[in-house]
């Protein structure tokens, strides 16, 4: 269970802030920058961002507008999910003062009966704590007893996924609230020393790591990382840095918040490499006016609306993403294309029909949208932007409903970009034993499929790549041993990458799960291979791929001599001259040996063997040094002299014998 205690810098706090001062670059997860302009129409999700529902508030709409949330406007809108960012509760069961002396069990019966009436669960509803849920309460007792979040994880933090067509995007909810459990005070920070301590942000750095294949990292919670400009506003207090440092390294797209009672939407740019954008959005539940945010994932682009509780149609433009959302030059935007037709996407929502769709550029002529077959509240036109010359563009799509009319704006940037070509990445016809999540493309930008196939995207009417891999399994094989080979190997399934061709070291290659890979070892000239272990321990050396193997295959070298006539082996040809007796044959490899040779008894020399001596190899004993016939009568076959041959007593017959 998550619980929160008084901050204090532990070594732990201090190792995590090393951490992140020392690892500033992006580590995994979320990519910002991955938007693209596409005509697909099945990689876009929605969700609805509330706050500050303050249930118990005295002359508030606050379980009117709840309701409404989880019903009607659940119903038009179908999001994904309601993530609602704390101060659940009022904490003041209706006082006249409005002074936040709770918990009251009240107030948590009203909210939890309100979305148990509507069918709201943990899967669909995430709700996380604000500073008048933690008034008075130091361990989130009243949270965890009764929030949907709470009950269903015994956490006061939380965590969750949306895959589809689009792949995988990650969101979390955090818990920024005060952890002293100190009640309400009319002096700074007013009971609310919020922030993020040790174990909090261990729980966070935990979840992005376990996500790695997200597209998007997108993280909410109740307060504000830093002031706002108002005496009043609290913010994070402590664990900020840290925070803002994991946001960065995982690559998060976005911070979303209440607390403020206002609405804006801006960027963050504080300590990070580019950025996330910065959503705040008002009280759902007190104060006026009552409104909450639509949030859309479009292609990995990110757009908003922040709309009053109970007004439609709802507008919001999905393609192309907004040059200017957050206040600045987004990033995170893509530019339109003046060399081939661009999507213009939007979503509308209302209860009544939606009679006419519409989108105009700059202020000129107004052109079409048609409802998307299987998805009626997404609308898509076709913009072709061929005779504009390069620069920043408005872009309105209006709808016409039974409720009204309303429009959305965007920035948008256009400019020559011929078509480029999705291809996959090194990951494409791999092996792996988890799906992969980095490498999947070269070119382009990756839509998930399926769990071992993806499509990289091209950009500007480029075509798209499909890829895939491969479940299963490495098998390394290593050399090793005095002597020297190469191992190779077979498998009983086609379509492997590679297989492996080891001539030293390690080797390595994927096979799918269950195949079966056969290797087979091959000494060199002047080695013997002695045995496999590991996965195998005999010839044939058969691998059952179900697991990652490995198998080491040994070689040792050859003896450079042979006493035929005895059967023993000697490292020199001329320890095995002295040891040999009169009339012994001695055989050499059919290699190079570097010594001088002294016969001083009748000995018979034949080179040209191979490794086991079992057989002539095909090529002659090199002896490179002088070969000096003391006394006997010797013979020498098969071997290269390169040096000085001298008979000071006795003889040499000879047969294929070259002096160089």
């Amino acid at each position: 269970m998550l619980r929160k205690h008084r901050p204090l810098f532990s070594i732990g706090h201090f190792l995590l802030v090393l951490l992140l001062l020392c690892c500033p670059s992006p580590l995994s997860a979320g990519d910002p920058h991955s938007a693209y302009s596409s005509f697909d129409t099945d990689k876009i999700l929605w969700f609805i961002h509330a706050s500050d529902t303050h249930l118990g508030t005295s002359g508030s709409n606050d379980s009117t507008n709840l309701q409404w949330l989880v019903g009607p406007a659940r119903s038009v809108i179908n999001p994904s999910f309601i993530v609602v960012t704390g101060d659940l509760t009022d904490s003041t069961n209706g006082n006249i003062l409005g002074y936040p002396n709770g918990p009251y069990q009240e107030e948590w019966d009203q909210y939890k009966n309100i979305l148990s009436a509507h069918g709201v669960d943990a899967s669909f509803y995430f709700d996380i704590p604000g500073n008048h849920d933690a008034y008075n309460d130091q361990y989130f007792s009243y949270y965890l007893a009764n929030s949907v979040q709470g009950r269903a994880t015994g956490k006061t933090q939380a965590s969750w996924s949306r895959v589809g067509p689009w792949g995988k995007h990650h969101f979390i909810g955090i818990n920024s609230a005060d952890n002293t459990g100190d009640a309400f005070s009319i002096f700074w920070p007013f009971g609310d020393r919020a922030g993020l301590d040790s174990s909090e942000l261990s729980s966070i750095s935990a979840e992005m790591a376990a996500n790695p294949d997200a597209n998007l990292t997108l993280v909410f919670g109740h307060h504000p990382l830093v002031p706002t400009g108002d005496s009043d506003e609290t913010y994070l207090l402590y664990g900020k840095d840290e925070f803002v440092g994991l946001m960065n390294s995982h690559g998060a797209s976005l911070y979303g918040y209440g607390h403020t009672h206002d609405s804006s939407e801006k960027f963050f740019t504080q300590n990070m490499s580019d950025g996330v954008f910065y959503f705040n959005v008002t009280d759902l539940g007190k104060g006026s006016p009552n409104q909450y945010m639509i949030t859309a994932i479009d292609c990995n682009g990110i757009s908003s609306v922040t709309q009053t509780v109970g007004t439609w149609p709802v507008v919001l433009i999905t393609a192309p993403t907004d040059r200017r959302l957050g206040g600045m030059v987004n990033p995170y935007a893509y530019a339109v294309s003046t060399a081939t037709p661009n999507p213009v996407r939007a979503l509308v929502f209302d209860p009544t029909a939606v009679t006419q769709v519409q989108f105009r550029v700059s202020g000129g002529s107004w052109q079409s949208m048609e409802s998307v077959p299987g998805n009626p509240r997404l609308w898509q036109g076709e913009w072709d932007a061929s005779a504009l010359a390069e620069g920043e563009y408005t872009l309105e799509v209006q709808a016409t409903t039974g409720s009204g009319v309303r429009t959305d704006t965007v920035a948008t940037y256009a400019h020559y970009q011929a078509p480029v070509n999705g291809a996959c990445g090194s990951s494409s016809g791999g092996v792996f034993a988890e799906p992969p999540y980095s490498n999947l493309c070269s070119i382009g930008i990756p839509s998930a499929r399926g769990a071992w196939t993806w499509s990289c995207i091209g950009h500007y009417g480029g075509t798209t790549a499909d890829c895939s891999a491969l479940y299963g399994y490495l098998l390394t094989v290593s050399l090793a041993g005095s002597g020297s080979g190469s191992v190779h190997s077979t498998s009983d399934v086609s379509g492997v990458p590679s297989d492996i061709s080891c001539t030293g070291g390690s080797c390595s290659a994927g096979y799918p799960n269950e195949s079966i890979v056969n290797l087979s070892a091959s000494p060199d000239s002047t080695s013997i291979f002695t045995g496999w272990s590991g996965a195998c321990t005999s010839t044939p050396c058969t691998v059952a791929m179900d697991a990652a193997k490995s198998v080491t295959a040994a070689f040792s070298a050859a003896p450079m001599a042979r006493n035929a006539t005895t059967g023993l082996d000697y490292a020199t040809l001329a320890a095995a001259i002295t040891a040999a007796s009169s009339g012994n044959e001695i055989r050499t490899l059919g290699s190079r040996l570097d010594e001088a040779v002294l016969l001083d008894k009748s000995i018979v020399l034949r080179g040209g063997w191979n490794a086991t001596y079992t057989g002539k190899s095909g090529l002659p004993t090199l002896l490179h040094g002088d070969v000096t016939i003391q006394i006997g009568d010797s013979s020498a076959e098969t071997i290269d002299v390169e040096g000085t041959l001298s008979i000071q007593n006795g003889s040499l017959l000879v047969e294929g014998v070259v002096l160089r």
